[in-house]
């Protein structure tokens, strides 16, 4: 599980900018929908990286994503 993470947006799939960094709090012990917010921006790719995750130096991995757009 991922406890820490970077989103990125892009629009080319080249040039990508950074609009959320941040944790997952408590998602080991409490893994529920959690939701991270940022400012509104203009895209078509979006890129979910994990800095960190519960358990040192195993892969991480994730099952959904969900975007919503206005």
């Amino acid at each position: 599980m991922i406890t820490r993470y970077q989103v990125e947006v892009s629009t080319d799939n080249t040039t990508w900018k950074r609009v959320s960094e941040g944790e997952f709090s408590n998602i080991k012990n409490s893994p529920v929908w959690q939701t991270k917010s940022f400012e509104p921006v203009r895209a078509r790719y979006v890129k979910l990286r994990a800095l960190k995750n519960t358990q040192e130096g195993s892969a991480s991995g994730y099952a959904e994503i969900d975007v919503i757009t206005q």
